[in-house]
């Protein structure tokens, strides 16, 4: 019985061996048919029409020159395009052959066509810079499938639609351009999501409603740039959470309420621009707190009470023309000031120039009118005088 039980077993042993030898040579001849990585990849670089290759070179496509970089395996990681290579359509390089491509390149090179939703599996991208070209359409959602990514560029193209709200899966973004587009609806509360981002512009489009509070969670940021948009509401507080914030400019909207105090926490503010809205109030923000801060304007707006705490100030450039403000310091220390069209009376303050009181009836009219007329005025160095409301 036990010598039955031992062949039957060492029968069945070879029985298993030989179906496991049948099934692996099945796979090898399988896989022999089908084209390997290395190999979609060459095809897509042969078939996409932007470099000019021939099958020959089917064996050979890593190059500096044409702007393809491979790793050790001679598989696509980078590919930075070459403008002088021709003008493109981005539809036609399949990029889903890619797996292993991890930077995206494509600037300034007039490249046409769409997002298509098959970037999102580029799952190993880390930077995607397709700026300054004629890409039309809407950033596909599945952008939000690209977890390793960095540096995300669309910025000076015709994109439209909405920002998805798929952009807050990003876990590891540090740099978001999309300025100079069509971009238009509400800025997605997700955004709050980035906690790795540094650097924000969403200028120069057609976003709508309020700035999202949970912006404030964004800690690390140091850039944030939201003018020329049509953003409405106030302010939120919460941005006073942006303690690394260099920069912030929000001009040419459509903002309303007071300076929230809370920007009295920045300390490290450089430059502010709050130009060109309906921004009402006085200025309560503390400017003893911000000795960081070189450039302020907060023209064109709707801004009431005295400039008097401007008076011990030491900004290289202080615009706060074309408000409703009063009570002129005896001493304003900034090296290029513009308080002209406010409600302003007294004496002119030592070492002004009387060019920046003009359209303050209250100061020195006379003078004024006889020295300096609009033709003369010397034209401001602020950079965001192209849309007044």
């Amino acid at each position: 019985m036990m010598q039955f039980l031992d062949s039957n077993f060492h029968g069945m042993f070879f029985l298993v061996i030989y179906g496991l030898l049948f099934l692996s040579s099945v796979l090898e001849l399988g896989s022999a048919s089908t084209p390997s990585q290395l190999q979609l990849e060459a095809n897509a670089i042969l078939n996409g029409g932007w470099w000019n290759l021939s099958s020959s070179d089917s064996h050979d496509i890593c190059s500096p020159i044409n702007g393809i970089y491979c790793n050790d395996a001679g598989s696509v990681i980078r590919i930075k395009y070459q403008c002088s290579q021709g003008r493109v359509q981005l539809g036609r390089l399949n990029l889903s052959a890619f797996k292993n491509l991890e930077s995206f390149e494509v600037a300034n090179c007039s490249l046409q066509g769409t997002i298509l939703p098959e970037i999102g599996n580029l799952s190993k991208l880390t930077h995607l810079h397709l700026s300054s070209n004629d890409l039309l359409g809407e950033i596909p959602p599945t952008i939000g499938n690209l977890f390793q990514l960095t540096h995300l560029d669309l910025s000076h193209n015709t994109l439209r639609g909405e920002i998805p709200h798929t952009i807050g899966n990003l876990s590891v973004l540090t740099y978001l351009h999309l300025s100079f587009n069509s971009l238009q609806g509400e800025i997605p509360h997700t955004i709050g999501n980035l906690s790795k981002l540094t650097y924000l512009d969403l200028s120069s489009n057609s976003l709508q409603g309020e700035i999202p509070p949970t912006i404030g969670n964004l800690s690390k940021l140091t850039y944030l740039d939201l003018s020329y948009n049509s953003l409405q509401g106030e302010i939120p507080a919460t941005i006073g959470n942006l303690t690394q914030l260099w920069s912030l400019v929000i001009s040419n909207n459509y903002i309303e309420g007071s300076i929230p105090f809370e920007l009295s926490f920045l300390q490290n503010l450089d430059d502010v621009d709050l130009s060109c809205n309906k921004i009402n109030g006085t200025l309560s923000f503390s400017l003893s707190n911000l000795t960081s801060l070189q450039s302020l304007n907060v023209s064109h707006n709707l801004l009431i009470g005295s400039l008097k705490p401007f008076s011990d100030s030491f900004l290289n450039t202080l615009d706060l023309s074309y408000n409703n403000l009063t009570g002129l310091p005896l001493v304003l220390n900034s090296h290029y000031v513009d308080i002209s069209f406010n409600n302003l009376k007294g004496p002119i303050p030592n070492g002004l120039d009387p060019y920046v009181l003009k359209g303050n009836k209250g100061v020195c009219s006379d003078i004024l009118n006889k020295r300096y007329t609009n033709s003369n005025l010397v034209q401001s160095t602020t950079r965001n005088q192209r849309r007044i409301r």
